[in-house]
């Protein structure tokens, strides 16, 4: 289907005269208006007459040109193109989803920055959000050609917040350690963090403290450092479990600590180039008034300390130095960074960054939040990652516990572990990233509605079907194809995964492709309850390879997004 669409696009371009048609090219609303929908409104301007004289003209023009269309007609401002049958039949044969790839992005390399977490606190559900934003945008950059694609992450791993867990340890700590307190590394390093902020309220002496660290740490005091050693040890220990239970396997991690330095030589390079200048108390500052910036940016502090800015600048030349053919950086962040990343930006282009500006791309994610209380956290009031997924888990062995004889608690327990992360992710990327989000747990582990779990259910209910008529889902082949009116629908539907994998990655949505597999989801529904697929005759297997299809695709698509099928729910 995608080259006949390429043909139709190609032909109408050279006998046109006019550009992108493959653009153009629409799938109709209502599958009585045809196949696929060439409207004629830039070509009205062009010929300087109406969109339905012009549909009119185009049908003759290309009327009886291609044989797998059976019928060309004008509606209106449109040319509607109808499709013969048995090249539908032959297309879904021959079509393999996990093939599957769209053109956006091929031939550049690229590397996404995503959840950079701070070694003072486990990871929370911001982090979440990220995480499984910066999956599903990886998937969607294989998908549309990138390669390679790095993951990496960037660790904050310094600074005065970092400082607080280490000053509440070395204060109250003592010779507690994970072990004795039978807790994950970083949800112990994270109690002490929270614990400083109970006390400083009681004890503003601290701060002062707590700034002297930060100077000692800076200027490589050993003993400082011991301590920052050992609770990064602890954290790090807890944090790649926590990237396991996700299924994140990054190609760099990226530590504040060993570029930071680089970031205040860059700063400093450009003061004596005159791009920033020096305050009377020492401070290095910037002007930026292209980022509306009412106020000068502070980049070194006037004692000397660093803040994000400078570990970021840093961070980007560090990547163009381990990524040289890397042509597109993107990073992910929450929507309250976005400011930051313009003002990084704005700096870097002022340093003359060998990257374009278009090149570095922030994408920027909204907040969660919950419906209700019942998920109390045991980090101050943030809901960590692994509370989350241990509640959701628990949820959902409920859930297939009650519709499933599984072989054993085992075997329904990792079932019950890709339930809860599907009904997580596909819930985070369904909704616009940009929103925040209100979550609801037991909503978005329904088996009905617009949720991971029913896009699991359908692909566990097409592997059922194959079950119950005694086929081999993984052997099973139909060499000839007859789609008739019954599988029409949902063969086209099929083939419509290589047009949302393309938009999905053009301006990496994943709520496109979401919306793709919840549609191609629903029309394999109604088909499952209208059509007897296994008491079809000669039909059978037609019906047993388009419904094959649907499951490959919705699959395909899935894990393009970084979520796992189940067979059996």
């Amino acid at each position: 289907m995608q080259k006949a669409k390429k043909e139709i696009a190609d032909f109408l371009e050279k006998e046109l005269k006019i550009e992108n048609v493959d653009g153009l090219l629409t799938i109709p609303p209502d599958p009585k208006m045809g196949d696929l929908a060439f409207p004629c409104f830039e070509l009205a301007k062009k010929w300087q007459d109406s969109p339905q004289n012009c549909a009119k003209r185009v049908v003759d023009i290309v009327r009886n040109l291609w044989p797998f269309v059976r019928e060309i007609k004008a509606n209106g401002p449109y040319v509607n193109f109808f499709f013969q049958d048995e090249f539908l039949g032959a297309w879904l044969k021959d079509f393999l989803p996990s093939e599957v790839s769209g053109e956006v992005y091929r031939g550049e390399e690229v590397v996404i920055e995503y959840i950079s977490p701070n070694t003072n606190k486990p990871l929370h559900l911001g982090h979440l959000r990220q995480a499984v934003c910066g999956q599903a945008w990886y998937g969607l950059l294989n998908k549309n050609s990138a390669s390679p694609v790095y993951q990496t992450t960037l660790v904050n791993d310094r600074g005065i917040h970092i400082c607080k867990s280490m000053l509440a340890y070395k204060l109250w700590g003592g010779d507690d350690c994970p072990e004795r307190s039978n807790m994950k590394g970083d949800h112990f390093v994270g109690k002490y963090y929270v614990m400083y902020g109970e006390k400083e309220k009681e004890m503003e002496e601290l701060k002062e403290e707590l700034q002297n660290m930060l100077v000692a740490w800076e200027e490589g005091d050993s003993e400082v450092r011991k301590l920052w050693e050992q609770m990064n040890t602890w954290f790090y220990q807890g944090f790649e479990q926590t990237l396991e239970r996700l299924g994140i396997k990054f190609d760099k991690t990226y530590l504040e600590s060993e570029h930071y330095q680089k970031g205040k030589d860059k700063v400093l390079a450009g003061l004596d180039k005159g791009l920033f200048y020096k305050r009377g108390d020492g401070a290095i500052l910037v002007d930026l008034p292209e980022v509306e910036a009412d106020h000068p940016i502070t980049l070194l502090r006037s004692d000397g300390t660093s803040g994000y800015l400078v570990q970021d600048i840093g961070l980007a030349y560090e990547k163009i130095k381990n990524y040289k053919k890397a042509s597109r950086f993107i990073y992910t962040t929450g929507v309250e960074q976005e400011y930051h990343f313009r003002v990084l930006f704005a700096i870097l282009r002022k340093l003359n960054f060998p990257v374009a500006a278009d090149k570095l791309i922030h994408l920027p994610h909204g907040m969660v939040k919950l419906t209700t209380g019942k998920m109390s956290s045991r980090q101050g009031n943030v809901i960590t990652v692994d509370e989350f997924l241990d509640e959701m888990e628990g949820m959902a062995l409920k859930e297939v516990s009650q519709r499933e004889n599984y072989g054993s608690s085992a075997e329904a327990k990792v079932a019950a572990g890709k339930i809860a992360q599907a009904a997580i992710r596909f819930h985070l990327l369904n909704t616009g990233i940009r929103n925040d989000i209100v979550f609801d747990p037991k909503a978005t582990l329904s088996f009905t509605g617009d949720t991971g779990p029913y896009l699991q259910y359908g692909y566990a209910r097409i592997k059922s079907v194959f079950r119950q008529g005694g086929v081999d889902f993984d052997q099973f082949k139909c060499e000839k194809t007859k789609i008739g009116d019954e599988e029409r629908m949902l063969a086209k539907k099929v083939l419509e995964y290589p047009d949302a994998i393309e938009a999905s990655g053009q301006d990496l949505n994943p709520a496109t492709l979401c919306k793709y597999l919840l549609d191609l989801a629903h029309e394999y529904n109604s088909f499952y309850q209208q059509v007897p697929i296994l008491e079809s005759g000669d039909k059978r297997d037609t019906r047993l390879a388009v419904c094959k299809k649907v499951a490959e695709v919705i699959k395909d698509g899935l894990e393009t997004l970084g979520i796992a099928v189940v067979d059996k729910m």
